[in-house]
C-alpha cells in the first residue's frame, strides 16, 4: 500500500506540473492572437504587433520570432523553425513518465496482493484455529485493497497522460500552423506582385 501511495504522490506532482505548463503557461489562444497581430500590421503598427507577441505562450514566441525577421522570408522561416524546435521539449517532457508510473502503480498493487497472500498463508500455519479465520480475512482484505488502490492509481495516471498528450498535440499543431501563418505574412513583401505591402513591416529590423 505504501509503495502505491508513493507512486501516486509522484504521479500527482508530475501531473500538476504538466497541467500548469500545458494548460496555463503555454496556453496560447493562437487564432485570436494571430488575428490581432494581423490587424496591427494592417494598421502599420509593427511595434504593437510585436508587443502582442511578448507573452509567455509558445505560439506567441513563434510569432514574435517570425516578425522580428523583418521582410526576409527565408530568415523568418529559419527563426520560426528554431523557436518551434526549442518549444518542443518543454511541451513533451514528462508526459511519458505518467504512463510509466501508471504501469508501476499496477505492479505495486500486484506486489501487495502477493504480500497479502503470503501473510495469509503464514496465518494458516501459525495462528490458532479460533483466530485463524479472522487473521486470514484481514490479510486477504489488505491484499485486495492494495490491488484495488494500485489499479485506481494506474487508471487515473493513464487517463491524465492521455489528456495531456491530446493537449500537447493541439499546442504543437497551433505552433506549426501559426508559425507558417506569420511566415506568410512576412512573405507577402518578398513576392513581386505584393511588394506594395512592404510598408506593413516598416520599422522591423532583422
Amino acid at each position: 500500500m505504501h509503495w502505491v501511495a508513493a507512486v501516486a504522490a509522484l504521479g500527482m506532482a508530475v501531473l500538476v506540473e504538466r497541467v500548469w505548463v500545458l494548460g496555463v503557461r503555454e496556453r496560447s489562444g493562437g487564432r485570436a492572437l494571430f488575428l490581432r497581430v494581423r490587424g496591427r500590421l494592417l494598421m502599420e503598427d509593427t511595434q504593437g504587433a510585436l508587443q502582442l507577441c511578448a507573452g509567455p505562450g509558445a505560439v506567441a514566441r513563434v510569432m514574435h520570432a517570425g516578425l522580428m525577421a523583418g521582410v526576409d522570408r527565408t530568415r523568418a522561416q529559419g527563426r520560426v523553425r528554431e523557436v518551434q524546435l526549442g518549444c518542443m521539449p518543454r511541451l513533451t517532457q514528462r508526459i511519458g513518465v505518467l504512463s510509466s508510473l501508471a504501469g508501476l502503480a499496477a505492479l505495486c498493487g500486484l506486489l501487495g496482493t502477493i504480500d497479502g497472500m503470503t501473510g495469509g498463508t503464514h496465518c494458516i500455519a501459525t495462528v490458532s484455529a479460533d483466530q485463524r479465520a479472522a487473521a486470514l480475512a484481514i490479510e486477504i482484505a489488505a491484499a485486495l485493497n492494495t490491488t484495488g488502490f494500485g489499479i485506481l492509481v494506474a487508471i487515473v495516471l493513464r487517463s491524465a497522460a492521455l489528456f495531456l498528450q491530446t493537449r500537447r498535440d493541439r499546442l504543437v499543431c497551433e505552433i506549426e500552423l501559426y508559425g507558417a501563418a506569420v511566415v506568410n505574412l512576412v512573405g507577402i513583401v518578398t513576392e513581386p506582385h505584393e511588394r506594395t505591402h512592404a510598408s506593413l513591416y516598416r520599422g522591423v529590423t532583422p
